[in-house]
């Protein structure tokens, strides 16, 4: 059923125990879809085969309370999962930097980038230095990194403004991974003020 499916993605994308986000890397797997004949007994020999209303009004709120089931049912189940791990995206960064002839030592040239890049807990993947074409004597410096996505807000202006806007910045999602436990703890009690925060504005 569609609602079934609907609702295993909403759990997915919302069922994170930690923070209440997307979940990657769990699967779900539907066996089977059935009523309880009592409301007291669990027992898989009390499920019965669902029964699905003929009429489209009555469907829609069966869906709807179908779906809202499936929801519960999956955050549930990733509840009972152990060692969860907080994740973020990492950006691959590209800086482009023209080279003047008569620039200094690349590494004298690259130094302030690498060390914003630093800053936002960059790493550098590699340089590479290309001769412009019909250009004798000028090049074009290329600093590739990698960088968590939470750490580049601003990063375009302040790479522009230490070039004097002659730099050229490339950004695309390289993958996710695991923040350390030290990051993850720091991402954990921001949360946590968040939401007693909105508890306190909502009493």
């Amino acid at each position: 059923m569609a609602c079934v499916r609907q609702g295993c993605e909403v759990a997915m994308a919302t069922g994170g125990p930690l923070m209440r986000s997307r979940v990657l890397g769990v699967g779900v797997r539907v066996h089977y879809v059935g009523q309880l004949s009592s409301s007291t007994s669990i027992s898989d020999d009390d499920l019965t085969r669902l029964q699905v209303p003929l009429s489209s009004q009555n469907f829609a709120s069966f869906s709807a309370l179908l779906r809202s089931t499936v929801v519960k049912a999956v955050k549930d189940a990733l509840d009972g999962l152990k060692e969860w791990k907080i994740i973020e995206p990492v950006m691959a960064v590209e800086i482009q930097l023209p080279l003047d002839a008569d620039a200094g030592s690349e590494d004298a040239s690259l130094a302030p980038f690498m060390g914003e890049l630093s800053r936002r807990r960059g790493e550098i993947e590699g340089v590479e230095v290309v001769e412009r074409k019909g250009n004798c004597g000028s090049r074009d410096c290329f600093l590739r990194a990698f960088a968590p996505l939470a750490e580049l807000s601003g990063f375009s202006a302040a790479i522009r403004s230490l070039s004097s806007g002659r730099a050229d910045i490339a950004l695309r999602l390289a993958h996710f991974r695991p923040v350390s436990a030290e990051r993850q703890a720091e991402l954990l009690r921001k949360a946590h003020i968040r939401r007693t925060r909105n508890h306190d504005s909502l009493v």
